[in-house]
């Protein structure tokens, strides 16, 4: 059942090719099972990697992907290959070449490789002729059991019980060979380091005076490498580009780790990320080989390496560009005011509990902080980690912001710049020379606007011309707390438009409508204005007529809604009358 199970395997992955060709030709000019076969044709196979690792391969596995550019490709006889990308290679199946090798880490299920062919051939497994022959879609292939016995791609009438081929010609420790007759086969391999197929000793196929297929060990004199015996003594190295020492692990740099046998390179890898964590390779000491560890990085992994004490996004004092340093650090705020109705423009804190405190940003707004909980301030991201609370209205109320990342922020129209140095980070003011706007200085004289321009639920500085003169505003509430002062732009020149809020104007912005907006003023879902409703996707829609469909009684003119159907007003009146009657 085995035997079958693979069989037909075998038979689907060559009858389920992908083909990049139409054209079609054989050698033996159809199906013929006596003589072996050529089939000229293009197409693809995709071979995904089965095992965990080049040490874990069995019976079943096909390849092993070892880098980005080599793997190990398994033949139906049991030989392991070694191929490299862009390589051309004879196959059981035909001829090859490697034209993509997909590495995502070692013992990686998703490694593969893709085979680019030209050229199939007939071929047998076991006693069964693997027939390929040219079709009106392509290429078919056909399993045919022989009656005797199955040799060389073709149907044999007789077979000699002690026929016994060996490719290098029998003992020959120089030439890496097969030897195989009608029930063994075997290839040839160094004893030693097997990941690499390296050693100092080969084991060796060979057929026997009685064909049957033996193997030997021998010693080489020097090398053993892809299973033959070399001339020259070669030694193994591995570098690793971020470590001092090749086995160390640097999780704070990108690296790339080599492994050379003499000048041969055998494989590279390269850290990398994965999610927050740090994938970092480094050399095995005691395999010759690539190992990896995932450590977790504190403050999350970028470019295949922890992000360090201070890493700075625009590499260094930059006016120009806005950039972010990513580094561990603490701010604390302290309660200036007599409590939350006292407060100023010098106020930075509000600590209304033990949970819960009010910190004002550099435009002004207002932000409500809860203990334990992180946001995005104009300094950068920062977690709430302590509220001291000692009492309403105490100015020894204080709130702590842990932070792990700093942007570069305005102050009207000074930047403060952060970059990093020997100590971590520092800030540096800078007085713009035509304004700062979103963390950056303008390198020209012209008109800008944080929010976009006209929005109204955005509290926003502009910079631009008035009267001739670079001056900066801000959107701002006046003092009736409806009416928003929008500043916008109008090619260069600052403009100001007086917006009336429909719910209001709080923190230098028009308060949402949550229902639906007339004559600047907000009504709520499910009021009726004019012979319209508002609904729920907050628009005014004309109300419904009788026997329209309905889902509420405010979508109706008679505000009544029975079994999802307007009924008119006047039928519920004469009913309710009529029910007076009764009891009159």
């Amino acid at each position: 059942m085995k035997r079958l199970m693979v069989l037909m395997s075998v038979v689907l992955i060559f009858s389920m090719i992908s083909f990049v060709s139409a054209v079609c030709t054989e050698s033996d000019s159809g199906i013929d099972y006596t003589n072996q076969g050529d089939l000229y044709k293009g197409g693809e196979i995709i071979f995904d990697e089965t095992a965990q690792g080049d040490n874990n391969v069995d019976s079943n596995d096909e390849v092993v992907v070892l880098s980005s550019t080599t793997a190990k490709l398994r033949s139906l006889s049991g030989v392991w290959i070694d191929v490299e990308l862009n390589g051309e290679y004879d196959f059981d199946f035909g001829r090859g070449k490697i034209t993509e090798v997909n590495f995502i880490s070692a013992d990686n299920r998703q490694n593969s490789i893709k085979v680019a062919y030209t050229r199939l051939e007939d071929f047998c497994f076991e006693n069964t002729l693997i027939e390929r022959t040219c079709s009106e879609s392509g290429d078919h292939s056909t399993s045919y059991e022989c009656p005797i016995a199955c040799s060389n791609g073709a149907c044999v009438d007789e077979i000699e019980e002690d026929e016994c081929t060996d490719t290098d010609g029998g003992k020959d420790y120089n030439v890496r060979g097969v030897a195989a007759n009608n029930q063994d086969s075997a290839g040839e391999s160094c004893i030693g380091v097997t990941n690499w197929d390296i050693g100092y000793t080969v084991l060796e196929s060979y057929c026997d005076s009685n064909g049957n297929v033996q193997q030997e060990e021998y010693e080489c004199p020097v090398m053993c490498r892809n299973g033959a015996c070399i001339s020259e003594e070669r030694d193994f190295s591995c570098e690793d580009s971020d470590g001092t020492s090749p086995y160390d692990q640097n999780y704070n740099n990108r690296g790339t780790v080599k492994v050379y046998f003499g000048d041969e390179l055998l494989g590279s890898e390269t850290d990398s990320c994965i999610g927050n964590n740090v994938l970092e390779k480094f050399c095995s000491d005691t395999s010759y080989g690539i190992v990896g560890v995932e450590k977790e990085c504190a403050r999350g992994c970028k470019n295949g390496a922890c992000i360090i004490v201070c890493d700075d996004t625009d590499n260094g004092v930059d006016y120009f560009n806005k950039g972010e340093i990513y580094q561990d650090g603490e701010i604390i705020f302290e309660e200036t005011s007599q409590g939350d109705n006292n407060v100023d423009s010098n106020d930075e804190v509000i600590v209304l509990s033990s949970t819960r405190a009010k910190l004002r940003s550099q435009d002004g707004n207002w932000i409500d902080v809860e203990l334990n909980q992180e946001y995005d301030f104009e300094f950068g991201t920062g977690k709430i980690t302590k509220i001291n609370f000692i009492s309403t209205n105490n100015r020894q109320n204080s709130l702590q912001v842990s932070y792990t990342r700093l942007e570069d922020y305005c102050f009207d129209n000074t930047l403060i710049e952060r970059d990093c140095n020997q100590q971590g980070d520092k800030s540096t003011s800078y007085e713009c020379e035509f304004g700062c706007i979103n963390g950056e200085c303008l390198k020209e004289a012209t008109c800008v606007d944080s929010d976009g321009g006209k929005d109204y639920l955005v509290g926003g500085k502009t910079i631009g011309f008035e009267n001739g003169n670079l001056i900066t505003s801000s959107d701002g509430c006046r003092n009736d707390n409806k009416t928003l002062a929008e500043v916008y732009c109008e090619g260069n020149e600052l403009k100001v438009e007086q917006k009336i809020c429909s719910n209001g104007c709080e923190i230098n912005a028009c308060n949402p409508c949550l229902g639906c907006e007339l004559n600047n003023e907000c009504h709520s879902i499910n009021s009726r204005k004019e012979g319209n409703y508002c609904s729920v996707e907050q628009d005014w829609i004309e109300q419904k007529s009788k026997e329209d469909l309905c889902e509420n009684n405010y979508e109706c003119k008679s505000n009544l809604c029975l079994e999802n159907e307007c009924v008119s007003g006047n039928i519920i009146a004469k009913f309710l009358r009529w029910l007076k009657s009764l009891f009159s």
